[in-house]
């Protein structure tokens, strides 16, 4: 069973559905796109976007991944997805990303069954004593070498004063600004991930990490 905070979380997204993209769907684009060109999808790659929204990413992934490969997209919000339903409808594309309505603390997958896992501003959403299953979820469904990117707002040693004046908003607004800074590098460290590149990039004075891991070692720790 989902617990509060994922029921919460779906409540506010399913809310904000139609409009997420013009709330914050333009200032994480940028972002989202430097991630998926690190990933860099390959043809026949199989592909689960977690936290795949209304939908931006999964058309771009599947156009990496054609003609053989197939994508996935999986979010907690039934609203979130009407929306990315509508989305892919509305391409025309001949083989559709396929949409999953499901929690990122029990992937539906199969263990050593996929060739990459895109994550983007999704991460920084979950409690923390739930990031490390998360991340472990991820490791488990990945084929050895295979690839993870994450996009997320990161926590600096010194927050500057957008990141101090965020904070209070997510305080004082969480269904507004819900996702929060975080420090991920001490959960990744955890877990046998290979760090390939990392990069470090502001969104309006905001620091946000991207990172691309290939997954090394066995199926889960």
């Amino acid at each position: 069973m989902p617990t509060y905070h994922e029921q919460q979380t779906k409540q506010n997204y399913n809310k904000i559905s139609r409009w997420y993209d013009l709330i914050s769907g333009s200032s994480e684009q940028k972002f989202r796109k430097m991630g998926l060109e690190l990933l860099n999808a390959q043809p026949g790659n199989q592909v689960l976007e977690i936290g795949c929204g209304t939908g931006q990413s999964l058309l771009t992934i599947k156009q990496q991944v054609q003609p053989t490969g197939a994508v996935y997209g999986l979010d907690l919000s039934p609203g979130m997805l009407s929306v990315a339903q509508k989305r892919i409808r509305d391409s025309g594309i001949k083989h559709k990303p396929q949409l999953i309505n499901g929690s990122a603390l029990n992937l539906p997958f199969l263990n050593n069954s996929l060739d990459a896992v895109f994550m983007s501003f999704t991460l920084e959403l979950f409690p923390e004593n739930t990031i490390h299953t998360v991340l472990n979820q991820i490791y488990r469904i990945l084929k050895p070498n295979a690839k993870l990117c994450l996009v997320h707002m990161a926590q600096l040693p010194q927050p500057n004063l957008m990141i101090r004046l965020y904070l209070w908003a997510h305080q004082t607004y969480p269904n507004i600004c819900d996702c929060r800074p975080l420090d991920s590098e001490p959960y990744l460290e955890t877990l046998p991930f290979h760090t390939i590149t990392s990069l470090q990039k502001n969104m309006w004075g905001l620091p946000v990490k991207i990172y691309l891991l290939s997954k090394t070692g066995g199926t889960e720790v």
